[in-house]
Protein backbone atom coordinates (compact mmCIF):
# COMPACT_ATOMS: atom_id res chain seq x y z
CA UNK A 1 0.00 0.00 0.00
CA UNK A 2 1.81 3.58 -1.08
CA UNK A 3 2.11 6.14 1.90
CA UNK A 4 -0.36 8.65 1.03
CA UNK A 5 1.92 11.61 2.30
CA UNK A 6 4.67 10.50 0.62
CA UNK A 7 3.19 10.42 -2.63
CA UNK A 8 1.40 13.60 -2.32
CA UNK A 9 5.54 14.95 -1.48
CA UNK A 10 6.61 13.46 -4.20
CA UNK A 11 3.91 15.07 -6.26
CA UNK A 12 4.51 18.57 -4.81
CA UNK A 13 7.91 17.95 -5.49
CA UNK A 14 7.45 17.48 -9.30
CA UNK A 15 5.20 19.95 -9.79
CA UNK A 16 7.63 22.64 -8.65
CA UNK A 17 10.41 21.27 -10.60
CA UNK A 18 8.74 21.56 -13.48
CA UNK A 19 6.25 24.23 -13.04
CA UNK A 20 8.39 26.65 -14.32
CA UNK A 21 9.54 24.98 -17.77
CA UNK A 22 5.79 24.18 -18.03
CA UNK A 23 5.33 28.17 -17.92
CA UNK A 24 8.03 28.88 -19.94
CA UNK A 25 6.58 26.33 -22.88
CA UNK A 26 2.82 28.08 -22.62
CA UNK A 27 4.23 31.24 -22.39
CA UNK A 28 6.53 30.54 -26.36
CA UNK A 29 3.13 28.82 -27.98
CA UNK A 30 1.11 31.24 -26.97
CA UNK A 31 3.68 33.70 -28.66
CA UNK A 32 3.85 31.86 -31.30
CA UNK A 33 0.44 31.52 -32.17
CA UNK A 34 -0.10 35.06 -31.79
CA UNK A 35 2.64 34.88 -34.53
CA UNK A 36 1.18 32.83 -36.96
CA UNK A 37 -2.62 34.62 -36.50
CA UNK A 38 -0.77 37.56 -37.39
CA UNK A 39 1.03 36.48 -39.90
CA UNK A 40 -2.14 34.91 -41.69
CA UNK A 41 -4.06 38.48 -41.03
CA UNK A 42 -1.08 39.87 -43.04
CA UNK A 43 -1.42 37.51 -46.01
CA UNK A 44 -5.04 38.38 -46.14
CA UNK A 45 -4.18 41.50 -46.47
CA UNK A 46 -2.02 41.68 -48.50
CA UNK A 47 -4.38 39.51 -51.00
CA UNK A 48 -6.80 41.94 -50.87
CA UNK A 49 -4.76 44.71 -51.18
CA UNK A 50 -4.18 43.41 -54.95
CA UNK A 51 -8.02 42.22 -55.53
CA UNK A 52 -9.35 45.25 -54.03
CA UNK A 53 -11.43 47.15 -57.60
CA UNK A 54 -9.67 50.70 -57.98
CA UNK A 55 -11.62 53.90 -59.01
CA UNK A 56 -9.51 55.75 -61.33
CA UNK A 57 -9.94 59.88 -61.40
CA UNK A 58 -8.13 62.98 -61.26
CA UNK A 59 -6.77 63.54 -57.29
CA UNK A 60 -7.08 66.86 -55.61
CA UNK A 61 -3.55 65.97 -53.52
CA UNK A 62 -3.92 69.11 -51.61
CA UNK A 63 -7.73 68.47 -50.48
CA UNK A 64 -6.61 64.61 -49.92
CA UNK A 65 -3.94 65.21 -47.56
CA UNK A 66 -6.06 67.90 -45.71
CA UNK A 67 -8.67 65.43 -45.14
CA UNK A 68 -5.76 62.80 -43.78
CA UNK A 69 -4.49 65.79 -41.95
CA UNK A 70 -7.86 66.36 -39.89
CA UNK A 71 -8.00 62.42 -39.47
CA UNK A 72 -4.73 62.26 -37.93
CA UNK A 73 -4.82 65.36 -35.92
CA UNK A 74 -4.77 64.10 -32.20
CA UNK A 75 -2.05 61.31 -33.25
CA UNK A 76 0.08 64.37 -34.12
CA UNK A 77 -1.53 66.38 -31.30
CA UNK A 78 -0.71 63.58 -28.70
CA UNK A 79 2.76 62.73 -30.08
CA UNK A 80 3.40 66.96 -30.33
CA UNK A 81 4.48 66.36 -33.98
CA UNK A 82 4.81 69.12 -36.39
CA UNK A 83 2.85 68.83 -40.32
CA UNK A 84 3.86 70.96 -43.17
CA UNK A 85 2.33 70.38 -46.19
CA UNK A 86 2.94 72.64 -49.39
CA UNK A 87 1.11 73.00 -52.23
CA UNK A 88 1.27 69.86 -53.93
CA UNK A 89 -0.07 68.77 -57.89
CA UNK A 90 -2.96 66.53 -58.65
CA UNK A 91 -2.23 63.20 -60.24
CA UNK A 92 -4.23 60.42 -61.11
CA UNK A 93 -5.00 57.24 -59.52
CA UNK A 94 -7.80 55.93 -56.66
CA UNK A 95 -8.06 58.67 -53.88
CA UNK A 96 -8.77 56.24 -51.10
CA UNK A 97 -5.61 53.91 -51.56
CA UNK A 98 -3.59 57.07 -52.68
CA UNK A 99 -4.73 58.08 -48.97
CA UNK A 100 -4.47 54.95 -47.49
CA UNK A 101 -0.55 55.39 -48.94
CA UNK A 102 0.15 58.59 -47.15
CA UNK A 103 -1.50 57.79 -43.89
CA UNK A 104 0.53 54.89 -43.53
CA UNK A 105 4.24 56.97 -44.61
CA UNK A 106 2.79 59.20 -41.93
CA UNK A 107 2.05 56.68 -39.43
CA UNK A 108 5.61 55.03 -40.03
CA UNK A 109 6.94 58.49 -39.17
CA UNK A 110 5.01 58.87 -35.62
CA UNK A 111 6.07 55.29 -34.67
CA UNK A 112 9.81 55.51 -35.92
CA UNK A 113 9.97 59.25 -34.56
CA UNK A 114 13.52 59.98 -32.75
CA UNK A 115 13.06 60.59 -28.89
CA UNK A 116 15.71 62.90 -28.82
CA UNK A 117 14.06 65.44 -30.48
CA UNK A 118 10.41 66.53 -31.66
CA UNK A 119 8.97 64.96 -34.94
CA UNK A 120 8.73 67.41 -37.80
CA UNK A 121 6.78 66.15 -40.92
CA UNK A 122 6.96 67.47 -44.55
CA UNK A 123 4.98 66.72 -47.51
CA UNK A 124 5.69 68.06 -50.92
CA UNK A 125 5.17 67.56 -54.54
CA UNK A 126 6.08 68.92 -58.09
CA UNK A 127 5.52 67.84 -61.46
CA UNK A 128 8.91 65.81 -62.78
CA UNK A 129 9.14 64.92 -66.04
CA UNK A 130 5.87 64.44 -66.67
CA UNK A 131 5.28 62.64 -63.34
CA UNK A 132 3.34 64.05 -60.19
CA UNK A 133 6.22 63.27 -57.63
CA UNK A 134 5.79 63.73 -53.93
CA UNK A 135 8.15 63.71 -50.99
CA UNK A 136 6.99 63.13 -47.43
CA UNK A 137 10.00 63.95 -44.97
CA UNK A 138 10.47 63.06 -41.38
CA UNK A 139 13.43 63.83 -39.29
CA UNK A 140 12.79 60.48 -37.21
CA UNK A 141 15.29 57.98 -36.22
CA UNK A 142 16.62 56.87 -40.31
CA UNK A 143 16.95 53.69 -41.82
CA UNK A 144 20.33 52.32 -42.17
CA UNK A 145 21.28 52.21 -46.21
CA UNK A 146 21.40 48.41 -46.25
CA UNK A 147 17.90 48.23 -44.83
CA UNK A 148 16.12 50.89 -47.28
CA UNK A 149 14.95 48.23 -50.11
CA UNK A 150 14.15 45.58 -47.51
CA UNK A 151 11.59 47.80 -46.15
CA UNK A 152 9.45 47.37 -48.92
CA UNK A 153 9.55 43.24 -48.47
CA UNK A 154 6.84 40.90 -46.93
CA UNK A 155 6.67 41.09 -42.83
CA UNK A 156 10.28 43.29 -42.53
CA UNK A 157 9.90 45.82 -39.28
CA UNK A 158 12.83 48.22 -38.35
CA UNK A 159 12.79 47.50 -34.39
CA UNK A 160 10.23 44.81 -34.06
CA UNK A 161 10.62 44.39 -30.31
CA UNK A 162 10.02 48.00 -30.20
CA UNK A 163 6.92 48.15 -32.64
CA UNK A 164 3.62 47.06 -33.00
CA UNK A 165 2.01 45.86 -36.66
CA UNK A 166 2.84 42.81 -39.18
CA UNK A 167 5.58 44.69 -41.09
CA UNK A 168 3.23 44.62 -44.17
CA UNK A 169 2.19 48.75 -44.71
CA UNK A 170 4.89 49.51 -47.09
CA UNK A 171 5.05 46.12 -48.94
CA UNK A 172 0.96 46.97 -49.52
CA UNK A 173 1.98 50.20 -50.53
CA UNK A 174 4.18 49.25 -53.01
CA UNK A 175 1.85 47.03 -54.52
CA UNK A 176 -1.25 49.32 -54.32
CA UNK A 177 1.33 52.35 -56.27
CA UNK A 178 1.80 50.03 -58.93
CA UNK A 179 -1.88 49.03 -59.88
CA UNK A 180 -1.97 52.50 -60.42
CA UNK A 181 1.35 52.71 -62.86
CA UNK A 182 2.88 54.71 -59.49
CA UNK A 183 5.81 53.94 -57.56
CA UNK A 184 7.70 54.69 -53.85
CA UNK A 185 11.41 54.74 -53.10
CA UNK A 186 13.22 55.75 -49.90
CA UNK A 187 16.49 57.99 -49.10
CA UNK A 188 17.54 57.88 -45.50
CA UNK A 189 20.44 58.92 -42.78
CA UNK A 190 20.47 57.18 -39.85
CA UNK A 191 20.34 59.81 -37.26
CA UNK A 192 18.80 62.83 -39.33
CA UNK A 193 15.64 61.29 -41.03
CA UNK A 194 13.98 59.66 -43.88
CA UNK A 195 12.25 60.89 -47.16
CA UNK A 196 9.49 58.56 -49.00
CA UNK A 197 8.88 59.26 -52.68
CA UNK A 198 6.37 58.58 -54.03
CA UNK A 199 5.68 59.36 -58.52
CA UNK A 200 2.40 58.67 -60.03
CA UNK A 201 0.82 59.65 -63.25
CA UNK A 202 -0.02 63.27 -63.44
CA UNK A 203 -4.17 63.94 -63.42
CA UNK A 204 -5.38 64.44 -66.87
CA UNK A 205 -5.86 68.19 -66.88
CA UNK A 206 -2.13 68.21 -66.36
CA UNK A 207 -1.33 67.05 -69.08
Amino acid sequence: MLDGGKGMEELEKALRTELPDMKKSIVRIRAGARQMDNLLKGLLKLSRSGRAALQIEDIDMNECIGQLASSLAFTLQETEAELTVEDLPACRGDSVQVMQVFSNLMDNAVKYRDPDRPLKIKIRGAMEADRAVYRVEDNGMGIAENHQEYVFELFHRLEPEKTEGEGLGLTIARQTLSRMYGEIRVESQPGKGSVFIVSMPPAWKNQ
